[in-house]
């Protein structure tokens, strides 16, 4: 009776043995498969966040590229606008020089002199009499008319010879020189005081002021 109550619990120990062991592996296990779970889970979430800050970075990036580019276009759109702009009146600025140099030379001309002042002569009507009309010191041909109207039937004067003038003379209108006219010709009323010059720098502004606005129209044609 002894030995079989033995061997049954020396059984019963074994049982157990293996009942706690087969439940250890089987918690051991379902504890393994929580963990590889739990890390997978955890793999996929940084997996996740991996590529959405590199979704993120990439978006940023290209935003960042594509203001750069605006940027970039707008910038040199500016910079050949302003480039345009300091083109077109650098030309403006040489075309008026080269109007200004151009009509100082040519009033220096004795034909262009003497062309003014039968335009002047032409216009006496408008011209008060008793008046002078002044012209500058190194118009010798004026100098000589000035001092001996007599002259007007020949010599050097002959360019100068017409009605008009002999008109103005006769209507008390003189002519002079002075060493202050520069170029052109300048009218003085001696009775109202009124004088009227006629210089390089006043004639290229009324040329100026008729043919800049068809230049510029030519260079926004030209520049645009």
């Amino acid at each position: 009776m002894g030995d079989q109550q033995t061997d049954q619990v020396s059984s019963g120990v074994e049982t157990l043995i293996v009942e706690l062991r087969d439940k250890g592996v089987n918690a051991g296990k379902y504890e393994a498969q929580q963990i590889i779970d739990d890390a997978k889970q955890h793999a996929d979430a940084m997996l996740k966040q991996a590529k959405d800050e590199a979704s993120k970075l990439v978006e940023d990036a290209q935003k960042e590229a594509e203001f750069i580019r605006a940027s970039g276009a707008e910038s040199l759109q500016l910079a050949f606008r302003d480039t345009l702009l300091k083109l077109k009146q650098q030309l403006l600025s040489q075309f008026s020089d080269n109007l200004k140099r151009m009509t100082q030379h040519e009033l220096k001309d004795p034909d262009t002199l003497r062309k003014l002042v039968l335009e002047v002569a032409s216009k006496t009507q408008k011209i008060e009499k008793n008046s002078v009309i002044m012209l500058p010191a190194h118009a010798e041909a004026v100098e000589d008319l000035r001092k001996s109207p007599e002259k007007l039937s020949g010599g050097p004067l002959i360019e100068m010879i017409s009605e008009q003038t002999r008109g103005m003379l006769r209507d008390g209108i003189e002519f002079s020189v002075s060493e202050n006219i520069k170029s052109g010709i300048k009218i003085i009323s001696k009775d109202s005081k009124v004088e009227i010059q006629l210089d390089d720098s006043i004639l290229s502004d009324i040329l100026l002021e008729y043919l800049q606005p068809r230049f510029r129209a030519l260079l926004d044609g030209v520049l645009s």
